[in-house]
């Protein structure tokens, strides 16, 4: 059991390995190399054959003359057929029968008379039949098979070992016009065995290459995908808690340019997980209070002996918290969109004084419930570029912070109005109200901003004392909102003197 756990083990090992993508570049590598060396070699295996050959067809061409010059003068001197004799055995015969060279003599119908050198009875016939077809100093090759003896020299008797590829060339032999015969001379093209000695170099040398490339081709791809194996331990590192690992992998080619984008998309789910949890902490947080009241005032409302007037007063708290609820829940949603790029804003041209006219409209009631004057400026026509709709948010939450904050009474009001000026449209909506304290300037426009540390569901510092509090997002929306539409919003206040609001974007007329 114990023998057959490791074999699987080892088994998934490898299969692991084949399966890396270190392995299959280091494979295909050596594939690709293989493919060069086996072109290469072959190159080289065909250039010596030819090589070979031609070095052959020189000696056995320069070999005839010399044995035709050795006919001639044994002729000279014995005209009753003294070309028969055997090559080398006169004393001072000028041609000496080499290791497997093959001479063969036949008669003027192509019948062997003679033969010499590593060349069988049967294979003598079989050339001696071409001589007459290849007359003239024709070269031809065959192979000698089997073990013939090989006689006539100085170093005695040879025998072939093994079939080799021979090199044959033919002249024709005769004295005073008259034919005699034909002799045949042959020479191995590769006497020494050089082409299985080089092919067999070759394959060596080709395996050998071919092993330590796999292995230095996988080291180095090793070292390579580093990278990766760190991005690969980063990411089951990382969950919905712990976001904030990152690879900084700075190595100026595709792998960091890899890490960099890998980086950048986990800054970008950090961002909205964070936002996630923003959201919820945030909506759980500010909605407990209302929750809670709502409870509270229901429960005291079916006490038992509660008169009328009372109930009536509990249910209008608990209208008024649920009516905060789902201001507080409609403003979370809008915000979390907007931070979340999912609202498509639709950027069609629209007069800004118009807008400002319609949001106008739409708090004068509110206005009027207060007690406050609210004044419309300067309205000239401004085209402007934008979502109509999220602007008139933006205008309308700066107008009700304003109408809200602001105590009631003979004496306060509210102004609205538009301009234009190098090339930017304004909408600045100002009032008379308490102000803005200096320290809670730079915090106005976070979202849930409270003094209360604690953002507990009490007045805004923003609202005068006893005043029902907004949801803390309204200003928050605005700042995205204009931010949307390459525009900002600005703020001047001081206390005991009024605010101003004014927020400027891009305006379309030329």
């Amino acid at each position: 059991m114990a023998m057959m756990r490791r074999a699987r083990v080892l088994w998934q090992r490898l299969g692991g390995l084949v399966r890396s993508i270190r392995f299959r570049l280091s494979l295909w590598f050596v594939m690709v190399l293989a493919v060069i060396l086996v072109g290469f070699s072959a190159f080289v295996y065909y250039r010596q054959g030819i090589n070979m050959r031609e070095q052959a067809v020189a000696r056995v061409s320069l070999r005839m003359r010399d044995l035709d010059s050795n006919f001639r003068r044994s002729m000279r001197e014995d005209e009753s057929g003294g070309w028969l004799q055997v090559p080398g055995t006169a004393p001072d015969s000028r041609f000496v029968l080499q290791t497997h060279e093959v001479v063969i003599l036949a008669d003027p119908a192509g019948v062997p008379a003679r033969a010499w050198g590593p060349v069988s009875e049967e294979e003598a016939m079989e050339l001696s039949a071409l001589a007459p077809d290849r007359a003239g100093g024709k070269i031809f090759t065959a192979f000698i098979q089997g073990e013939a003896s090989a006689s006539a020299t100085a170093s005695g008797e040879k025998r072939a070992t093994r079939s080799q590829e021979y090199l044959f060339i033919t002249a024709p032999v005769g004295y005073e016009d008259r034919l005699l015969g034909w002799v045949i001379l042959g020479q191995p093209i590769d006497p020494y065995g050089q082409l299985p000695r080089l092919l067999l170099t070759l394959a060596l040398a080709g395996g050998v290459t071919l092993g330590v490339t796999l292995l230095g081709g996988y080291w180095l791809a090793d070292r390579a995908l580093k990278p990766v194996q760190a991005i690969t331990r980063t990411a089951r590192q990382i969950n919905d808690t712990e976001l904030s690992r990152r690879l900084n992998i700075r190595t100026g080619d595709e792998l960091g340019e890899l890490a960099g984008t890998f980086d950048t998309m986990l800054d970008r789910l950090e961002a909205a997980f964070n936002r996630q949890r923003r959201f919820t902490a945030d909506a759980s947080h500010e909605l407990r209070t209302p929750l809670t009241i709502i409870g509270l005032e229901a429960s005291r409302a079916l006490e038992p002996g509660r008169s009328l007037a009372d109930i009536r007063r509990s249910l209008q708290i608990i209208q008024s918290e649920n009516d905060f609820m789902a201001r507080l829940v409609n403003e979370l949603l809008t915000l979390a969109r907007l931070e979340a790029g999912q609202i498509q804003l639709k950027h069609v041209p629209f007069d800004l004084s118009d807008l400002a006219l319609e949001v106008v409209e739409r708090y004068a009631p509110l206005a009027q419930s207060k007690g406050i004057r609210l004044e419309v400026g300067s309205l000239p026509e401004i085209t402007v570029c934008g979502d109509r709709h999220y602007l008139g948010i933006a205008l309308g939450n700066l107008l009700d912070n304003a109408i809200k904050y602001s105590p009631s009474g003979p004496g306060q009001w509210v102004r609205v109005e538009t301009g234009a000026s190098e090339g930017r449209a304004w909408a600045r909506i100002s009032d008379n109200g308490p102000g803005i304290a200096p320290e809670h300037l730079p915090h106005i426009f976070e979202r849930f901003f409270r003094a209360d540390p604690a953002r507990s569901h009490n007045p805004d510092p923003l609202a005068p004392s006893g005043e029902t509090p907004g949801s803390g997002l309204g200003l928050a929306i605005v700042q995205w909102v204009m931010t949307m539409h390459s525009g900002q919003v600005t703020v001047q206040s001081e206390l005991g003197q009024g605010s101003a609001f004014e927020v400027s974007l891009p305006s379309s007329e030329s």
